[in-house]
């Protein structure tokens, strides 16, 4: 008959992780859920290229189909900033300086009727100083890397070798396919 192997004392707890200065509950951000009417584009929000600002149509589809996956970060809005006003030309509370296309999107399906108007919207309240909001704008979008094209081929062959046709990837991702031989059809 097998030994049993001795027991094992229990592990030591883990001793709770205190914040620091310059961690997310000390420097006073709340995460909660807003409705897009509270909100507006921050002039601090660093991306503008209207191009890429209007080419939200594929991430507003994941939004609807998958909902939102990444949070919103803003700021409160000065009363009576000119800038502070939502899609439907009220007064917004909040700037939006950190997911301007995901506000967007949310903003263009509510309008197409795939959203309804009080979706909620999680977000993160982090007022600071304007510099940091703009300095944080731009390390939220600088630092961002896309993938590499062999990264982009790797994921859809493991998709692929794991049962999902191309035709589903191109659906999930918001991608046309590609013709035969091009990242693997997608």
């Amino acid at each position: 008959m097998p030994k049993r192997p001795a027991p094992q004392p229990a592990p030591s707890p883990v001793p709770e992780r205190k914040p620091s200065p310059s961690s997310s509950a000390a420097v006073g951000q709340q995460e909660r859920r807003y409705l897009h009417a509270e909100l507006a584009i921050s002039p601090l929000n660093v991306r503008y290229n209207e191009e890429d600002c209007a080419e939200v149509e594929a991430l507003a589809a994941a939004i609807v189909r998958e909902g939102q996956l990444q949070q919103l970060v803003l700021h409160t809005a000065p009363p009576g900033a000119p800038w502070a006003v939502n899609a439907s030309g009220g007064p917004a509370a909040y700037g939006v300086w950190a997911g301007g296309r995901r506000y967007r999107a949310i903003g263009k399906a509510i309008a197409d009727g795939r959203l309804p108007a009080d979706f909620p919207i999680l977000a993160q309240l982090r007022d600071q100083r304007e510099a940091l909001i703009v300095i944080d704008s731009l390390g939220e979008n600088i630092l961002r890397r896309d993938l590499r094209a062999y990264e982009v081929h790797a994921a859809i062959a493991r998709a692929v070798a794991l049962g999902e046709t191309t035709r589903a990837i191109a659906d999930r991702i918001g991608q046309m396919p590609a013709p035969r031989g091009e990242r693997a059809d997608l």
